[in-house]
């Protein structure tokens, strides 16, 4: 039984666990190389792809129609019509291989 050997060499007075983690084989955490958590864009991020936010409602669905003046105020040109935002031109969001911009950060959210 591997647990009894592990527990029979942590000294409770001292709250040594350190041959135990010992014993832990590199081969345990490979699976952390891989692991990866997705990231907010932020300003100054190279992007790693081009975004083209095409005209109409699909692009801006996901945002309340509360956000339309906000999204006009960076600079997209949008309207609100039956609490839908309507994207009216197609918007260049990021370019491949360019920094973000503030604003730009702001919209990928």
């Amino acid at each position: 039984m591997e647990n009894a050997e592990f527990s029979s060499q942590i000294d409770p007075k001292k709250k040594s666990y350190s041959k135990y983690f010992s014993r832990i084989l590199i081969d345990d955490f490979r699976f952390l190389d891989e692991f990866k958590l997705d990231e907010f864009a932020k300003a100054g991020y190279i992007s790693p792809q081009t975004i083209v936010l095409n005209k109409g409602t699909e692009a801006l669905k996901s945002f309340a129609h509360s956000m339309e003046p906000y999204l006009r105020k960076l600079g997209l040109k949008t309207s609100l019509i039956n609490t839908e935002i309507h994207l009216l031109d197609d918007y260049l969001l990021a370019q491949e291989g360019e920094g973000l911009t503030p604003e730009q950060a702001k919209i990928l959210v």
